[in-house]
């Protein structure tokens, strides 16, 4: 039932993009992601199962009152960009995104902060007019991701939430300067990436590291995780968004480094048992 449950989640939010209203997509967001409530008791070890999907509800309301508010006032890109701050959890909204990941499995994990963001491509139907509101936000999470993948991420689901938090980001960006084509490649290779370094981490913390999972989460020799960092920084080149550019250039190079450094640590313990 859990696996039929998640199926038809996708489903939902793959189909809700080709809704030629705005009533039958929201409807259909909605709808996957109500499927998904039922998915929250899956593990019932967790403890703070509850806690987690009032989170959830929560957030998944305020974020659609502004989508909804945002498409009603003939596009009103300050509604829009406020619900997506809300629904992929930047800032001021960290906490619940990062607090809902680390108390979910895996494959919840990756229809929360992966899937989901296919729902970007629906809102390739409008054009946005200004980028400056988005470019203020975008400096600013990232002067707080820096910090927060250096002081804040002690395991793999929180490195791969504030992962998920700087790939919107990007996604973001090109949506709101009307780039379809890059947004189509970069979410296709970031479905990849985000595929093969989840399955990695959920083999390394219950059967540790080998080989495979190294060269794939650091890049050593071949790794879709640089693959996706270059592909995402060529892409950016022709907007001369620079300033936009260099921090996700340096947050991408402190975001390896963290992740080695967590990998060693891993290794190290796996030795010392």
């Amino acid at each position: 039932m859990y696996g039929v449950l998640l199926v038809l989640s996708n489903a939902l939010f793959f189909f809700s993009i080709f809704w030629s209203s705005f009533i039958g997509f929201w409807l259909c967001l909605e709808l996957a992601m109500l499927l998904l409530i039922p998915c929250f008791f899956y593990e019932f070890n967790n403890n703070n199962v509850y806690l987690s999907l009032l989170n959830y509800l929560i957030i998944a309301s305020i974020s659609s009152f502004f989508l909804v508010s945002g498409l009603l006032n003939n596009l009103n890109e300050v509604f829009i960009l406020i619900a997506f701050i809300i629904k992929v959890g930047l800032f001021p909204f960290y906490s619940w995104f990062i607090y809902l990941i680390n108390n979910l499995n895996w494959l919840m994990v990756f229809n929360i902060a992966v899937v989901s963001k296919i729902t970007f491509f629906y809102f390739l139907n409008y054009q946005f007019n200004s980028t400056s509101y988005f470019n203020f936000v975008a400096i600013l999470n990232f002067f707080i991701l820096l910090f927060f993948i250096i002081c804040l991420v002690f395991d793999f689901k929180s490195f791969y939430a504030i992962s998920s938090i700087s790939s919107s980001l990007v996604l973001l960006f090109f949506l709101f300067n009307n780039a379809s084509f890059n947004l189509y490649v970069l979410y296709f290779i970031y479905i990849i990436v985000g595929t093969l370094v989840l399955f990695s981490f959920y083999w390394i913390e219950n059967n540790g590291l080998n080989i495979f999972s190294i060269c794939l989460v650091i890049g050593v020799p071949f790794s879709f995780y640089i693959f996706y960092k270059g592909i995402s920084i060529i892409f950016l080149v022709p907007f001369n968004n620079y300033i936009f550019i260099f921090f996700w250039v340096c947050y991408s190079i402190l975001e390896q480094i963290v992740l080695f450094n967590m990998l060693l640590e891993n290794a190290y313990l796996k030795i010392s048992v």
